[in-house]
């Protein structure tokens, strides 16, 4: 008996040894914060390249200057930096009598264009408008190719989704304001041809006298587009979405209100074409009463199919991106937690199932004292690029610093954290019953314990499957033939492990 178990124990060490080599070795993860000047660093994004790196853009505050009419100088920052997070070149963009600012970027055939806003100073002073939407094109240095400026309707534009459209073109979402007609807000839709100029913009008013903003955008497969944003009527937030045809023309709008205040942040079309709603869901004032975050999926119609509340401690209102991989769903956030030290504000990382259901979730943080936020989430090959902001990230006397995290496709900056948790997870010394072994089609797994959901990962650590237990045999006929590593989360809170061969 006592050989046994040392045997099941070795197996378990072994299993746990080749996890943790293969993610040392085939994956980089990092956690970095960016200083420029002092500048209090508000938000941005970073495109990743492969084994090139990240080309990202910074917007920045620099609270030490002020321009001519009195503002704090805004500016934007673009950065090279190569795959183990160092930075390689920085070029700043500022223009006098103006603010400039944005984070929506996009890799194109022949650079990058970006799409932000630029504030008149001098009109915003005179008459409270002046931001109109701009469109740069860089080339590979970050340099400017060409710059263009575009109105929406003569008051306040603010850029928000950005994606590439199915005719080679691009389209921009948004919000335009009119604060001197009772601060009235509509949402927008920005279409612009294959050179990213101009070609028709749309304006939607979900309700009368109300502040509307189209927060991120996806078109689907028939060339129609869907609009997913906020709106606030009378101090009451909901969440609403717009389908509209190829053109722009409103099909239908819905709105959906089923917490005291609900906003809508991000959108995007799911595996199985239905389309996957994100938002952020309080009561009163965030930080006093219940926050947190939601998920729903909906169908084409905008009718709902399934819906997860993430209360008291995730918000999910921050983020701008999804990950979409194998049917299950990535995305970040801010956890608030609290210890004897007062609020500790992380960054955080939500894996769900197709169905909405936690699969796992990190916490990651720039200094643990810090304001630690996460905006944006890009999936890669080996795992996930997210990019936000810590507060006094590199030294004492600065405001607020760019950060980019890197991790694998588990989540874990330190290899093989899936396997310890976070917190620790407790093994189980009874291996995981998987057969037949070798498999072909279909595995089946079993348990002393009952198992309650499984992951499997090849070689290099990256998951190929995630889900629930059904109990039922799992369909393999996908993979590729090869060794598969297999870790169950079971009903006692343990976990166990087990190795397969593909054929």
């Amino acid at each position: 008996m006592l050989n046994n178990l040392k045997i099941m124990i070795r197996i378990c060490a072994a299993i746990l040894l080749i996890l943790f080599i293969s993610n040392s070795h085939a994956q980089i993860r990092f956690s970095k914060g960016y200083d420029y000047q002092h500048d209090w660093d508000v938000r941005g994004t970073a495109i990743p390249l492969g084994d090139s790196g990240y080309f990202a853009i910074n917007e920045s505050v620099d609270l030490y200057t002020e321009d001519t009419l009195g503002f704090a100088v805004t500016n934007l920052i673009f950065m090279r930096i190569n795959k183990f997070g160092d930075t390689l070149w920085t070029k700043q963009y500022r223009k006098k009598g103006f603010g400039l600012s944005g984070r929506n970027l996009l890799k194109t055939s022949w650079g990058y264009l970006f799409v932000g806003e630029e504030f008149d100073l001098l009109k915003f002073k005179n008459n409270n408008i002046g931001s109109n939407v701009i469109v740069w094109l860089l080339n590979e240095q970050g340099d400017t190719v060409a710059t263009k400026n575009y109105s929406i309707k003569s008051g306040d534009e603010f850029t928000t989704g950005f994606i590439k459209t199915l005719d080679g073109g691009f389209a921009i979402s948004g919000q335009t304001c009119l604060f001197s007609n009772g601060s009235t807000c509509d949402a927008f839709l920005l279409k612009l041809d294959s050179t990213a100029s101009k070609e028709w913009h749309k304006i939607f008013a979900v309700n009368n006298a109300s502040v509307d903003a189209a927060k991120g955008l996806v078109q689907y497969g028939d060339s129609s587009f869907y609009l997913y944003g906020r709106t606030i009527q009378s101090s009451i937030n909901k969440a609403f979405l717009i389908k509209t045809n190829s053109k722009g023309k409103q099909l239908w709008k819905k709105s959906y209100s089923d917490f005291p205040f609900q906003t809508g942040d991000a959108i995007q079309i799911t595996i199985d074409n239905n389309i996957l709603l994100i938002g952020n869901l309080y009561t009163t004032q965030q930080n006093n009463g219940i926050a947190g975050g939601f998920v729903a999926k909906v169908d084409t119609a905008g009718n709902n199919i399934w819906l997860k509340r993430f209360l008291h401690r995730f918000s999910l209102n921050l983020i701008d991106g999804i990950a979409n991989k194998n049917g299950n769903y990535s995305m970040t956030g801010v956890s608030y937690n609290y210890d004897t030290t007062g609020r500790i504000v992380t960054g955080s990382l939500l894996h769900l199932n197709s169905l909405g259901d936690s699969l796992w979730e990190r916490f990651y943080y720039g200094k643990l004292t810090s304001n630690n936020i996460l905006y944006n989430i890009k999936e890669m090959e080996d795992g996930y690029v997210m990019s936000g902001f810590s507060t006094r990230f590199v030294d004492s006397t600065s405001n607020q610093d760019f950060w980019l995290v890197k991790v694998d496709t588990f989540g874990c900056l330190i290899p093989g954290c899936q396997t310890v948790g976070l917190p620790n997870i407790p093994f189980n010394i009874v291996p995981v019953k998987i057969y037949p072994n070798p498999a072909n089609e279909y595995l089946n797994l079993s348990h002393s314990e009952k198992i309650v959901s499984y992951r499997m990962a090849d070689m290099l650590g990256r998951i190929v499957l995630e889900s629930r237990f059904l109990e039922e045999p799992i369909d393999i006929r996908h993979l590729k033939t090869g060794p598969y590593i297999i870790q169950v989360m079971l009903s006692n809170g343990s976990q166990g492990f087990g190795r397969f061969l593909k054929k």
